[in-house]
């Protein structure tokens, strides 16, 4: 798949190749309403709402049957702390069962994500990082979020693999800090 960006030249935006880019080019990107100082993030619109298996209501999503059912809040503020945690995802999570994996020395990390899936309201554990053979290392601590409405969630703000990973475009459109805190998560996690 090769690089496009959304620009402008004349008229109306239009997909360009990156290698079709010239000085000059004004590249598009979307751009989130701002509410005060802080945006909030209304997850609901992060989901296929038409899926039968989704329960939305005004102040919870969550996913239909099934003996474990957890509310994931509907509305989520986009503060440093947030972006930070997004940003070490992107680096650092899964989302087939949301969870980071980190080295056992990184204590500040690991506490992070453990508040942050906590604020998404699943329960949260450390596993045995066994149970994932690419992170079999005994120097790894995994932190899991069990929610099924949080993995729909991250995957459709993160993409579903590695190969298709993406950067959630509310944070593209984001103020400067809340784009900065992404970034210092996600070297934090791959920075290395």
């Amino acid at each position: 798949k090769r690089n496009e960006f959304r620009l402008r030249r004349r008229s109306e935006p239009q997909w360009t190749a990156a290698e079709d880019l010239e000085a000059g080019d004004r590249i598009v990107q979307p751009k989130v309403k701002v509410q005060g100082r802080c945006i909030t993030l209304d997850l609901a619109k992060h989901v296929d709402a038409k899926k039968s298996y989704l329960k939305i209501t005004d102040s919870t999503i969550s996913t239909t049957g099934g003996p474990h059912l957890i509310d994931v809040p509907r509305y989520v503020k986009l503060t440093k702390t947030f972006a930070r945690f997004l940003g070490l995802f992107l680096a650092e999570g899964n989302v087939t069962t949301p969870s980071t994996v980190h080295h056992k020395k990184e204590k500040e990390l690991i506490a992070l994500s453990k508040e942050m899936f906590k604020k998404l309201g699943p329960s949260v554990r450390e596993i045995d990082p066994s149970r994932y053979p690419s992170q079999s290392s005994r120097n790894a601590i995994v932190v899991e979020a069990s929610s099924k409405t949080l993995a729909r969630i991250f995957k459709g703000w993160f993409g579903g693999t590695k190969r298709d990973e993406k950067v959630p475009e509310f944070i593209l459109g984001a103020k400067r800090g809340i784009r900065l805190a992404f970034l210092r998560g996600y070297f934090e996690g791959d920075g290395s």
